[in-house]
Parts: C-alpha cells; sequence; structure tokens
C-alpha cells in the first residue's frame, strides 16, 4: 500500500533511473507541440535505491528559486506568451501589406482589423501582466523567508490558466482577422494557433485547475503539492 502524506493522500516521490532502463513508447502523434517528443515510456523489474528518489517538497538547494515546489511548473507561462507575442507580430505584418477584396483597400485601413489587432495586442498585454504581477507577489513572499498562504497559491494556480486561454483567444482572434493566409501550410500563425490548442489540454490550463485555484481562495488545500 502507498504511504499517506498528512491529508491522507498518498506520498509522491520522483524516481531517477538511467534512461537505458526506460522504454520509450512512440505515441506523440499531435496537432500542436509537436516538438516537445512528450512519448510515453515504462520501466520493468527497476529497483531504484531510496537516495535516487525525492518528494517535490523536499528542499534540495539553498535561494528562492527552491522554496517552493511548484517553480518547476511555473517556467510554462513563458510558451503561450512568447507563442502569442510572435503571432502578433505576423498578423500586423500580414495585414500591413493585403489588400481585402472585393473592397480593395488595405487591411489596415479596415476599422474591422484596427479592432481586432488593439484587442489582441490588449489580451497578450494583460495576460503577461497579470502573470508577472502574480510572480512578482510570489516571489517576494518567498524572499522574505515565508511560505506563501492560501491567496498566493490561489492567485498563481488561476494566473496559469488564464495565461494559456487568453493567449489562445487572442491568437484565435488573430487567425480570423488575417483569414486565408493564416491557415495555409507553413504558416506560423496556423502553428501558433494549434500550440496554444494543444496546450489547452494541459492540466495547468483546464477547468479542474481553476477549480482548484478557487478552492484555494476559500482556504482549501488543493490535492497537488505543487500549487
Amino acid at each position: 500500500m502507498p504511504r499517506l502524506g498528512p491529508g491522507g493522500q498518498p506520498e509522491w516521490r520522483i524516481a531517477l533511473v538511467p534512461a537505458s532502463q526506460a522504454e520509450v513508447h512512440d505515441t506523440w502523434h499531435t496537432t500542436g507541440l509537436c516538438g516537445t517528443g512528450s512519448n510515453d515510456y515504462s520501466i520493468d523489474g527497476v529497483l531504484v535505491q531510496p537516495g535516487h528518489t525525492f518528494a517535490l517538497d523536499e528542499l534540495q538547494r539553498e535561494g528562492t528559486l527552491y522554496r517552493w515546489p511548484g517553480f518547476f511548473i511555473t517556467n510554462s507561462l513563458g510558451i503561450p506568451l512568447g507563442v502569442a507575442a510572435d503571432a502578433l507580430d505576423t498578423a500586423m505584418g500580414i495585414l500591413d501589406r493585403k489588400i481585402l477584396m472585393p473592397e480593395r483597400i488595405p487591411a489596415r485601413d479596415e476599422a474591422r482589423v484596427r479592432a481586432a489587432i488593439a484587442r489582441a495586442h490588449a489580451m497578450v498585454g494583460s495576460a503577461r501582466s497579470y502573470a508577472y504581477d502574480t510572480l512578482g507577489g510570489f516571489w517576494s513572499v518567498l524572499e522574505s523567508g515565508d511560505q506563501p498562504g492560501f491567496a498566493a497559491r490561489a492567485a498563481l494556480a488561476g494566473c496559469y490558466v488564464h495565461t494559456v486561454t487568453t493567449c489562445r483567444d487572442a491568437v484565435q482572434l488573430l487567425v480570423e482577422t488575417v483569414g486565408t493566409a493564416a491557415i495555409q501550410r507553413g504558416s506560423s500563425l496556423e502553428r501558433n494557433l494549434r500550440d496554444l490548442i494543444t496546450m489547452g489540454q494541459h492540466l495547468v490550463a483546464q477547468v479542474k485547475m481553476r477549480e482548484w485555484a478557487g478552492g484555494l481562495w476559500f482556504g482549501q488545500p488543493a490535492p497537488l503539492p505543487v500549487i
């Protein structure tokens, strides 16, 4: 039977083994984020020594960066923000040169296009600012030597979902505004959207994470030790 922690949940431990002892299964055939190569793997009959395991909440190093076990998830916020920023640059470049048909006017002079670009910039910018603000506050708590309370953890958990979904919606808006040029093979806009749709299937962007964030706002612990 698994060892149970103070909250009655099974303890989580990470086991480190040589890659040669794992069998990788070629299962990552996705519409987006193809380059991550997030295949399944299996390990059979391998004995892992206790010294080659660790729990996420065990402090391994000194310093602010290592005081919160969930920081290994936090860097994922850079992915949707970076993808959305690239999509904005690409869409601006296309629309600056595009002539709308049948009106035969520059796309940049169309009110609908201007409004969409303004909205997309605001969506991505606000998501970026919220991420920086939330992480900055979280970092300050850790740097002071305190442990983040429920409110700080709730804000960070909700920030994950908000960043991914807001950036995805902004890129969807850009794709719709650009039109057929965005769905051509090789178009970075088309790839941007697929990547963010795929990332939206990850736990950090699902409604479940938002529900856990809501529970934290009410002072209820989350089932994962990293939020």
